[in-house]
């Protein structure tokens, strides 16, 4: 899975990115790496594994995505489905609402994450 925004640098949203792990504990289901082929300064993009996927740590992810993205004025997060399925998370989700939008994936591998 890639996340990707416009709103940070490749280097700074990498940064965020494993800060919020660090700081999440859920660090062994996550697992950055360089993403592929990233060749243009401005390819805002982190390549991801989640390790033994569940929906906890998915959602944890989500949750501190929508945090990063609120915190530099972000306005949602839009998930991309392998199988071409949207949908847009706005920052200020509550954790229930963020439950219902994870279950709405019906397990549908996530492709890519992007803050707005």
């Amino acid at each position: 899975m890639s996340i990707e925004s416009p709103l940070f640098s490749t280097p700074g949203l990498r940064a965020s990115i494993e800060k919020m792990i660090a700081d999440s504990g859920v660090e062994g289901g996550i697992q950055l790496k360089g993403h592929p082929g990233a060749v243009r300064s401005f390819d805002a993009s982190v390549v991801i594994s989640l390790v033994g996927l569940a929906g906890t740590v998915l959602g944890s992810l989500i949750a501190g995505l929508i945090k990063l993205a609120g915190d530099k004025d972000g306005k949602k997060i839009v998930i991309t489905t392998s199988n071409g399925g949207h949908i847009e998370i706005p920052v200020g989700t509550t954790p229930k609402k963020l439950a219902q939008y994870i279950s709405a994936l019906n397990g549908d591998d996530v492709k890519k994450l992007r803050l707005e």
